[in-house]
């Protein structure tokens, strides 16, 4: 009787070891595709109409403001990069809704 409950212990060991060790690998390998070595990061985005998006990306050092309505993509404008290890702007920004309607209206006026 001794031996099986032995057997049996050391058997759920095993597997729940085994459990444990496949969710630490998930874990570690979904952290390590959503890290900050990403090649495009979304900043932000802002809905303006009903299927309609501006969406701030940044890809290759530099920021990107696209325009996102179902079935096309366009750029709006190219940003300057932030600079390395800066969170938050040094000077004060007009928000984004300021800032697009200031450019439609310029896009209006042409």
């Amino acid at each position: 009787m001794m031996p099986d409950l032995l057997s049996v212990t050391l058997t759920l060991l095993a597997v729940l070891a085994c459990v444990a060790a496949t969710a630490w690998l998930l874990q570690t390998s979904r952290r390590s595709r959503t890290g900050p070595s990403e090649p495009i990061h979304l900043a932000g985005s802002l809905c303006i109409g009903s299927r309609e998006r501006v969406v701030l990306i940044e890809v290759a050092g530099q920021r990107l403001l696209l325009g996102v309505a179902p079935g096309h993509v366009s750029t709006l404008a190219q940003l300057p990069a932030r600079p390395l290890g800066s969170e938050e702007p040094s000077e004060p920004q007009h928000n984004p809704a300021s800032w697009l309607a200031t450019y439609l209206g310029k896009i209006n006026v042409k």
